[in-house]
C-alpha cells in the first residue's frame, strides 16, 4: 500500500524553504513603513530641548522701580510690630491704635493679592509665572529684594503669633491678618517686575491618521441606496 500523499519520503534530509506568501510581504511592508515613519536626529533633538524647558533669562542685581515696595512692605511691618508689642504690654487704650493698623494693613494687602494675580495672568499668555516666584520671589528677584520681602513676611507672621498668644482672646487675634500685607506686595513687585522664563511655543499637532481609501483595491464600501425614482 503505498504511503499517503503528504508523508511522501524524500530523499533530502534538509526541509525546503517555504515559499514567501502575503504575510512575509506584510511584515516586510510594515518594516519599509516604520524606518519611513522614524523621526530623524534633528527631530530628537528639538523634542529633547523642548522636554528641558525654556532658559530663565538673568536676574539683575537691582530694580530701582520697585524699591517702594520694598519700602512700604518694611514700613508696614515695622508699624505693625511697634503697635502690637505695645498693645499687648499695656492693651489699654492701646489695643484700639493696633487694632486699626491691622485691619488696615489687611485690608491693603489683600488688595495688592488681588492684583498681583491680576497682573500674572495677564503675564502667563508670554511668561511661566509659578506660585513660588509670584508671591516669594524664588528666582524672579534679586537676592536683597528676596531676603527682605520674605523677611517681612516672616516678622509679621511671628509677631501675630506671639502677641495673640500672650493676650488670648483679645482683639489681638486681628494681628494674625497682617501677613497679607507683606504676602501681597510681593506678589505686586514679582508680576510687575520680576524675572520669568518665556513660554515655549505649542508643540505642532500630529497629522490625522488617514482614513481607509475610496477607490481602488481595499476600498471602502458604501451601502447601495434603496431609493426609488418617481414614475409618472
Amino acid at each position: 500500500m503505498p504511503p499517503p500523499r503528504d508523508q511522501e519520503p524524500t530523499d533530502d534530509p534538509v526541509p525546503r524553504r517555504a515559499r514567501p506568501g502575503a504575510g512575509d510581504e506584510q511584515a516586510d511592508a510594515g518594516e519599509a513603513g516604520a524606518r519611513e515613519e522614524a523621526p530623524d536626529g534633528d527631530a530628537e533633538a528639538t523634542t529633547e530641548a523642548a522636554d528641558r524647558g525654556p532658559r530663565r533669562p538673568p536676574v539683575p542685581d537691582e530694580v530701582p522701580e520697585g524699591e517702594w515696595i520694598v519700602t512700604a512692605s518694611l514700613g508696614g511691618t515695622a508699624l505693625f510690630t511697634v503697635t502690637a508689642l505695645a498693645a499687648t504690654a499695656v492693651p489699654e487704650p492701646l489695643v484700639y491704635v493696633s487694632v486699626p493698623v491691622a485691619l488696615v494693613l489687611f485690608a491693603l494687602g489683600s488688595g495688592a493679592f488681588l492684583l498681583a494675580y491680576w497682573n500674572a495672568v495677564q503675564r502667563s499668555r508670554e511668561s511661566l509665572i509659578g506660585i513660588g516666584g509670584l508671591y516669594f520671589l524664588v528666582g524672579c528677584a534679586p537676592a536683597r529684594v528676596r531676603n527682605l520681602m520674605n523677611l517681612s513676611l516672616a516678622v509679621e507672621v511671628v509677631v501675630g503669633l506671639v502677641t495673640a498668644s500672650i493676650r488670648v482672646f483679645t482683639p489681638l487675634a486681628f494681628g494674625l491678618l497682617v501677613p497679607m500685607w507683606a504676602l501681597g506686595l510681593s506678589g505686586l513687585w514679582a508680576s510687575r517686575f520680576g524675572v520669568f522664563p518665556p513660554r515655549p511655543p505649542s508643540p505642532p499637532r500630529r497629522g490625522a491618521r488617514p482614513g481607509p481609501p475610496t477607490t481602488g483595491r481595499g476600498a471602502r464600501r458604501l451601502p447601495p441606496t434603496s431609493g426609488r425614482g418617481g414614475g409618472g
